[in-house]
């Protein structure tokens, strides 16, 4: 992520309501990925969720939504009468947000009912279910992605939840911001999917997204990833299926664009030229990574990257970067 500055110049940061040197209000314009004090600069309205969620993001006056393009985006919330559900639909708007900006910030458009009317291709159901409140209708409630609607269970903000199902799946990388990224690749998967040629480039690299879905993930759960799945998927899970294969690289290529750009807006990499250059970017993130690792590792914490990025997963994560800069792919 870049870095912001109030106007009297001091430093503020992605979500923050107020300058804490001056005292001043501020709000992100989603467009322009820039922050204002929407007080004094005309134009802009905050959402709607400014004080209950702490949302900092600005609506544009001439859109009559009382939501910024992030909120409105939420069809389901989780029970606020349970305790603690208030602070994760917080923290679930906060991620969302957090994921939407990297969207922004590559040049992806993120569809709104404003937009698009009452058929809204892009919403999010926030969902408990009976582990987390006795009372809620399902039994389990799992993360995922149909036609446009991204499922987020709503105990994957509890840190104690997410770090037990990490360890019983043998993940090495559980997120919040990770999920989101992970579904919204699902999405715009689905705009790929109309290009004939585009996806004909998918089925060479990642597979035939055809492969009957579920059967591919009942035989992932009972027999585990594909023998050697480390030469050709940045994750087990990636193994699976085609399209799981996608998401997953598609998450991971979110991930190292947004701390790629942090890194560079603090000094850590010398210049943000070359990094529009698919080769120059990936060659910064493998130095990068190990430097990162190796800090986690003297801090005696896990790798925030464990991974390997091998030429088969070197190859779509490029498709990607080509689908994302509307440019041919080359291999």
């Amino acid at each position: 992520m870049k870095r912001f500055y109030c106007a009297c110049s001091s430093e503020v940061f992605f979500g923050n309501k107020f300058c804490n040197a001056c005292g001043d209000s501020l709000g992100f314009i989603p467009a322009q990925q820039m922050v204002i004090n929407p007080f004094v600069v005309d134009g802009y309205r905050l959402c709607q969720h400014y004080e209950t969620l702490n949302c900092n993001w600005l609506i544009h006056d001439s859109d009559p939504n009382p939501q910024c393009c992030a909120c409105r985006l939420t069809r389901t919330i989780p029970d606020l009468s349970i305790n603690n559900n208030m602070q994760r639909w917080e923290k679930l708007e906060a991620t969302k947000r957090r994921a939407f900006y990297m969207l922004l910030r590559l040049g992806l458009k993120i569809p709104d009912r404003q937009l698009y009317g009452s058929d809204t291709p892009l919403l999010f159901d926030f969902l408990e279910d009976q582990r987390t409140n006795p009372n809620a209708a399902l039994d389990f409630v799992y993360t995922g992605h149909v036609d446009g609607l991204i499922t987020v269970n709503v105990a994957e903000t509890d840190e104690s939840y997410r770090s037990a199902t990490q360890e019983l799946m043998n993940e090495a990388y559980r997120t919040l911001l990770g999920h989101f990224r992970h579904e919204l690749g699902h999405f715009y998967w689905l705009q790929l999917s109309e290009n004939p040629q585009q996806l004909a480039g998918f089925r060479q690299l990642f597979g035939d997204e055809q492969v009957d879905y579920r059967s591919a993930l009942d035989s992932f759960y009972q027999y585990g990833a594909k023998q050697g799945w480390q030469e050709s998927y940045i994750s087990a899970y990636a193994s699976s299926h085609p399209l799981e294969d996608w998401a997953e690289s598609w998450a991971h290529y979110l991930h190292i664009s947004e701390t790629l750009e942090t890194a560079c807006a603090f000094g850590l990499i010398n210049s943000t030229g070359s990094l529009s250059d698919f080769h120059h970017w990936l060659s910064a993130w493998m130095q990068f990574s190990i430097a990162l690792n190796a800090l986690n590792r003297s801090m005696g914490t896990s790798d925030p990257y464990p991974f390997v990025i091998t030429d088969k997963v070197k190859r779509k994560l490029q498709f990607i970067d080509s689908w994302v800069k509307g440019a041919n792919f080359s291999g």
